[in-house]
């Protein structure tokens, strides 16, 4: 049995998830998790399937034959070999809250790279501030931090950057 991650991206309609599921259990497969939203009249997501090896190249193919109806899929199979962790981590929450300007993800994903911090799942969303009707840009994010990082140094950096941009930042530990 393969393990396959498959991501998707299509013109909003009614559908999709149908046809997708359809090619899934026509190969013997098997639906596992998923996360898919609606973005700007976009449907996108990411899914976790099982398929017997046997059917992997024909369900690569039909998936590729979506393409017609203007549906995009990518799929990787999972080699659970490179699904173990190297060290014990500690799961982390970060959340950010403040005025919205260009490269504050990219701001925050360089320190968490410093510290070798994995971004297990983050939401973004950008809104407007009830009184002023400033942008106003809104970040949660699940971080695997190594058991081993300095957690005072990561929380002294993102405070120090979190000045600099004029944003709220916490961590958050979830153990």
């Amino acid at each position: 049995m393969a393990e396959v991650v498959i991501t998707l991206l299509a013109p909003d309609r009614p559908g999709i998830i149908e046809t997708i599921s359809q090619i899934i259990a026509a190969h013997e497969g098997n639906w596992l998790d998923s996360k898919l939203s609606l973005f700007n009249g976009q449907f996108a997501g990411i899914a976790h399937i099982y398929v017997p090896n046997k059917f992997l190249p024909s369900l690569t193919e039909q998936f590729n034959q979506l393409t017609a109806q203007k549906i995009a899929i990518h799929h990787a199979v999972i080699d659970p070999a490179n699904t173990a962790s190297a060290e014990e981590e500690i799961t982390y929450t970060l959340h950010l809250l403040g005025n919205d300007r260009p490269g504050i993800v990219r701001d925050i994903t360089k320190i968490l790279l410093e510290f070798k911090i994995n971004i297990t799942d983050i939401q973004t969303e950008h809104t407007s501030a009830p009184m002023s009707n400033d942008a106003i840009f809104k970040a949660s994010a699940v971080l695997r931090v190594p058991q081993s990082a300095n957690i005072d140094l990561i929380k002294s950096n993102l405070e120090k950057l979190a000045n600099e941009l004029i944003v709220d930042v916490t961590l958050d530990n979830e153990s």
